[in-house]
């Protein structure tokens, strides 16, 4: 067993048991990836409250990310990058000015996209191959493969810097926050997007949450994310709601892991106003994950 990934204890107790079977691979670390329950073992440190998983699920977790690819992510792209116009947008509200930003775990580049819109020179770090050959090939971005801190970057520093849904699938959560940190020019901040294991949905779900998944590693409150950031030389300056843009296709599909709706949602797809009607992109704010807004200290 190992100690707490926050505070250093040793005492912890498992809260969930090991759901994985068979050998781990790496498509079972995919953004889309809708196997709800299907964890490592989960512990809770008895001193801070942090929980993680223990043992990690595979040894290798950055070969399973270079070796990734997820066709259903990047169907979704249109949706998915609103909810980063959005965030860039109450950046720059923050701080007028920003001229630099960097994405950490940037996917196919969405993030890079939207910043390029708003006239912010953006850059990312993505370990998929093939991510990364998207992101340049077919969105024309500047996005690294590797993960940070990525040699090609040594010595930049950025205004902004972004980690949307990465914090919870990194074995040193705290480590990638410092080094996050010592890249942030003065007055500039970091945004961390990560689920909220405390949330009413995430109590109310159980095992099912769909957060609970083979790529997420380590679960974050808004107590536990404020000592992170503070353990990395971080203040929070605000936390907000992330509120996803989800076609209702998708969501009618993500509800048959939970609702008998398969085949009603597959019969109204074979009609004309059925695919018009799931093409339909809806906000959905289901308050279990959050938005830090964080500055040096």
């Amino acid at each position: 067993m190992s100690g707490c990934w926050l505070c250093g204890s040793a005492e912890s107790y498992e809260v969930m048991p090991s759901t994985v079977s068979g050998e781990v691979k790496s498509e079972d670390f995919k953004i889309s990836d809708s196997h709800y329950g299907r964890t490592a073992r989960i512990v809770e440190c008895r001193s801070c409250g942090f929980r993680y998983a223990d043992p990690i699920p595979a040894p290798d977790l950055t070969g399973m990310y270079e070796s990734l690819a997820d066709s259903e992510y990047d169907e979704g792209s249109e949706g998915r990058i609103g909810p980063f116009r959005k965030i860039l947008t109450r950046c720059l509200s923050l701080k007028p000015g920003i001229k630099d930003a960097l994405d950490i775990g940037a996917s196919t580049g969405l993030l890079c996209m939207a910043a390029r819109e708003l006239g912010i020179n953006a850059v990312g770090v993505e370990p998929s191959g093939w991510a990364v050959d998207i992101a340049k090939g077919r969105h024309g971005v500047d996005v690294l493969q590797g993960i940070f801190p990525h040699p090609a970057l040594e010595g930049r520093g950025f205004d902004l810097i972004t980690l949307v849904d990465v914090i919870e699938h990194v074995p040193d959560p705290v480590g990638l926050l410092k080094d996050a940190g010592k890249a942030l020019r003065p007055g500039g901040f970091i945004v961390v997007v990560t689920p909220n294991v405390r949330s009413i949905a995430a109590r109310l779900m159980g095992r099912r949450w769909w957060h609970y998944r083979l790529a997420h590693i380590c679960y974050f409150d808004r107590r536990t994310m404020g000592k992170a950031l503070g353990l990395a030389g971080l203040k929070v300056r605000l936390v907000e709601d992330y509120v996803w843009s989800f076609t209702i296709g998708y969501v009618a599909e993500r509800l048959g892991r939970y609702l008998p709706v398969g085949g009603l949602v597959r019969l109204v797809a074979r009609t004309g106003i059925g695919r018009w009607f799931f093409d339909i992109k809806v906000p959905v704010n289901l308050k279990d994950s959050d938005i830090y807004y964080a500055e040096r200290t």
